[in-house]
């Protein structure tokens, strides 16, 4: 005679499902299946506008780039990926953790977007400060 017992658990965070069932008291096994969440594909802009922003981040170092979007998520609620569409809040995050040393940042961010996309053109006014204004305008450019 087998004594049935199943037990499952399912950890949302992991997609981890964990089926444990023993036929006896000696036979126990253990079945695990990983469910991946599929990504979510990123558009043009949002590529781009990424590998902006980890390469002017580089300048903190690796882990110094890490402990950044740690601390975007932690205390700004906002992931690495989810910057292209809160630009407005990622600019002010920026000025909030690194002052007035945020202006550099942004600069080199809009660097490394100009070389990436050559063929755009944004004008501003002068003296005008247009680091959201400028990524908004590449968003519609492409």
């Amino acid at each position: 005679m087998y004594r049935c017992i199943a037990n499952k658990q399912y950890n949302t965070n992991t997609g981890r499902l964990t089926l444990t069932q023993a036929q006896s008291f000696e036979n126990v096994f253990e079945l695990t299946l990983e469910h991946q969440k599929p990504k979510k594909e990123l558009g043009l802009f949002d590529e781009v506008l990424l590998e902006a922003v980890d390469s002017a981040l580089r300048v903190l170092g690796e882990s110094g780039k890490r402990i950044f979007y740690q601390y975007l998520a932690d205390n700004f609620g906002k992931k690495r990926e989810q910057i292209p569409n809160a630009i407005d809040e990622f600019g002010t995050a920026l000025e909030i953790i690194f002052g007035q040393a945020a202006v550099l940042i942004e600069i080199k961010i809009m660097a490394a977007l100009h070389e990436k996309v050559p063929g755009f053109n944004f004008a501003a006014g002068f003296g005008d400060h247009c680091f959201v204004d400028y990524v908004e305008a590449l968003r519609l450019f492409l």
